[in-house]
């Protein structure tokens, strides 16, 4: 037998050793815990009303129950204000552009009135020759045909 055939064996040992301590220090860590003395747990009040009770007295206890539901019931009245302001704020805005675009369509559309009308009065106004220059400009129409 060789010294690498011994060598198997003695891992196995080891391992076995080891798990043997291990196995043992488990049953010793139990034991602890089971001879350990237990005390019961009070399962009537809650853990929260219990540390409650504890941290303040009875009048402190209602004094924070009246804080929780004025803040309850005010915060969310707060809140909708809130939300009014902003939804009048929005339609203020809507209507102060709408009437920006009205009063822009309003100018364009006198703008197109008073083209219009300038060039009416330009038609009636404007003529080749006025009536008091028409006799000399037949003649000349009649020396430029010649």
């Amino acid at each position: 037998m060789s010294f690498e055939d011994n060598k198997p064996k003695i891992e196995d040992q080891q391992v076995e050793e080891a798990l043997r301590n291990f196995r043992a220090s488990v049953h010793v860590w139990s034991d602890n815990e089971f001879a350990r003395p237990r005390q019961p747990q009070s399962r009537s009040q809650s853990a929260w009303r219990h540390l409650l009770q504890i941290v303040t007295g009875p009048v402190t206890s209602w004094s924070l129950a009246a804080l929780l539901l004025v803040s309850g019931v005010t915060v969310p009245v707060a809140l909708h204000h809130q939300q009014q302001l902003a939804a009048a704020q929005q339609a203020a805005v809507r209507e102060q552009q709408r009437m920006a675009a009205v009063a822009s369509e309003q100018q364009l559309a006198s703008a197109i009135s008073d083209e219009e009308l300038l060039r009416h009065v330009d038609s009636d106004i404007a003529r080749a020759t006025p009536d008091a220059m028409e006799p000399l400009a037949s003649m000349m129409s009649d020396s430029t045909s010649k």
